[in-house]
């Protein structure tokens, strides 16, 4: 978090920082019980290997974020503060692989390096 508002600090302004780690955990643990639930209709498109990857994926996620072990933020920036946001985005960032460059400002935006596009 740290190096997230140095970097910014100066060009944007800090509107929110809202964690949403905790209830992601429950998103997954949904979007597994689903998963599994339409394994039976799509068994003649796909292996028990497909399967077996996309078990673990969730689970082993929504575990890491039940642990504390990841995070996932939404940080609202503006230029001068007020109504107008800048940028509002979702990040996904592992906390312990924070990069000192997460941060770069373009004339008239903020670009998020390394960061994938929300849209």
């Amino acid at each position: 978090m740290a190096q997230i508002g140095r970097a910014i600090e100066g060009l944007v302004v800090m509107e929110d920082w809202h964690n949403f780690g905790a209830d992601y955990e429950k998103t997954l643990m949904a979007s597994l019980a689903r998963f599994e639930a339409t394994c039976p209709d799509l068994a003649d498109n796909y292996d028990q290997r497909f399967y077996r990857i996309w078990r673990y994926y969730l689970s082993v996620f929504a575990a890491s974020f039940r642990a504390r072990q990841i995070s996932l933020w939404q940080v609202m920036l503006s230029p001068h503060g007020g109504a107008r946001w800048l940028c509002q985005r979702a990040l996904r960032i592992h906390v312990k692989h924070l990069s000192t460059d997460l941060c770069t400002a373009q004339p008239g935006a903020l670009r998020l390096a390394g960061a994938a596009r929300a849209d």
